[in-house]
């Protein structure tokens, strides 16, 4: 049998071509499969179940960093989070053992900045008391004097319960206390017969028993933490007696205002003896009624004090 040179020269190069062509995808597909088999008989290896998503779906990255970059931990704590990384799940039939911490590590968590610095449990600090203090005085009169009054020939004793309270911390250098005051005893002596302007028409007085409180009234003390404090004590009321006084034609009523001056002196921790040498008081009833008099009286006041909040 003859063959033609010219076609064997041309058919040979392709029968070459051809077989050459099949031999290279036949080593590339040899490849591609043996490093899967490779890979899943090293994972059946060691102990992890055979599992085609752990081989599809995890990459080589992610096993590495689990191995080289993972903290020691408890092998369930290990086991759920390379899980949760490499979006894999675990079959049930692995076992997870719980490995418990060492007795001699204990985990402190503070509750506060506090306790993580001290050690210690912070204590409320109780708050402190408002100073505060409760006067028993007497008033005794020097006499009357016409400065906005016009009544004459009169004398006033009262005997009260005074309460100071600190409420303003310090004005000029002197702690201001808030004063309240209750006159159980107010005695007025007055001419026994009087005109309508208050004038006296008989030489004889007579005693007239009233009631008085101060609702309002302030108090500045200077050197509070000394023995000997000065004070000045402003205040403003109301008395009452049981009939007219000053004129047959006044009220019965009548508004009061006093201010005091003098000193507290220590006798003990809590008590003090106050000495007001000069005391103001005016009482007139600001012409709600045509009489108005008024009254102008200067005295002096003795107290014992007793401090409430010390």
């Amino acid at each position: 049998m003859s063959f033609n040179p010219v076609f064997e020269s041309v058919v040979a190069p392709r029968k070459c071509a051809r077989s050459f062509g099949l031999n290279c995808l036949a080593i590339l597909a040899a490849l591609c499969l043996f490093p899967p088999q490779l890979a899943h008989s090293q994972l059946t290896e060691t102990g992890v179940a055979t599992n085609p998503r752990l081989v599809s779906n995890a990459p080589a990255e992610t096993e590495t960093a689990l191995e080289t970059n993972a903290p020691p931990m408890s092998n369930s704590l290990a086991g759920t989070e390379a899980a949760a990384t490499a979006n894999i799940s675990l079959p049930p039939d692995v076992p997870l053992a719980v490995n418990p911490p060492p007795e001699n590590e204990t985990t402190v968590v503070p509750n506060s900045p506090a306790e993580f610095d001290t050690g210690e449990t912070p204590k409320t600090r109780a708050k402190k008391p408002v100073e505060s203090e409760i006067a028993v005085n007497g008033m005794i009169s020097y006499g009357d004097h016409q400065l906005f009054g016009a009544a004459l020939q009169c004398d006033l004793w009262t005997a009260g319960v005074e309460y100071d309270r600190h409420f303003w911390p310090n004005v000029l250098k002197a702690r201001m206390d808030y004063v309240v005051e209750f006159l159980p005893v107010v005695i007025l002596s007055e001419p026994t017969v009087a005109d309508f302007w208050g004038n006296p028409r008989s030489n004889t007085n007579k005693l007239v028993p009233g009631i008085g409180i101060t609702p309002f009234g302030f108090r500045a003390l200077w050197r509070s933490d000394r023995r000997i404090k000065p004070f000045l004590t402003g205040k403003a009321g109301v008395v009452a007696f049981p009939i007219k006084v000053l004129s047959p034609d006044a009220s019965y009523v009548s508004l009061a205002f006093q201010g005091e001056f003098g000193l507290e002196i220590r006798l003990t921790r809590n008590v003090e003896l106050r000495a007001d040498p000069f005391t103001y008081f005016h009482f007139s009833n600001a012409f709600i009624v045509a009489s108005n008099p008024g009254l102008d009286e200067f005295a002096a006041k003795v107290g014992i004090s007793y401090h409430l909040n010390k």
